[in-house]
């Protein structure tokens, strides 16, 4: 899968919180993010010299930005990246994941994390043979269940 114009539109529009039609330093942050772009106060700032307006970027600078600083985003390997310090067994070819490790990633971490009674619903479906682990490959298809689509998380 890879980064849609449509998705970098969502992206701006879920962070631009004031309805601004722009992204202050803070909804930047928090924006690049959640495409994987961890930056420094620095590198933030250098962010802003796109344009003249040094406090904000519209939504076709974000654009830009993003198209030229990440190009495309392949985001089922990137959920598999984040998932890699939680695996919990030595087969490479069955890589699992706990019920408790993943309830915390789907409660506390990223940007939309979710509440207990959904990540129970979630974990509750989809453990199928009740043992209480998760194979990552599968996790992975089941958040990305439409191509193009962001993940269901």
């Amino acid at each position: 899968m890879n980064i849609t114009d449509e998705m970098i539109h969502e992206v701006f529009m879920s962070f631009d919180n004031d309805g601004s039609g722009t992204l202050s330093r803070p909804e930047l942050g928090r924006a690049l993010n959640l495409l994987g772009i961890d930056l420094t106060e620095e590198e933030l700032t250098d962010t802003y010299r796109i344009d003249d307006d040094p406090d904000s970027l519209t939504e076709e600078e974000f654009r830009l930005y993003i198209r030229d600083r990440i190009g495309n985003i392949d985001f089922k390997e990137r959920t598999k990246e984040c998932f890699q310090e939680f695996i919990e067994t030595e087969d490479p070819e069955r890589r699992l994941i706990s019920r408790d490790s993943l309830k915390i990633i789907l409660t506390q971490r990223g940007t939309n994390p979710i509440d207990d009674k959904q990540a129970d619903e979630f974990l509750n479906e989809f453990d199928t043979n009740g043992d209480g682990m998760y194979d990552i490959q599968e996790i992975t298809e089941i958040m990305y269940a439409m191509e193009d689509q962001p993940p269901l998380y």
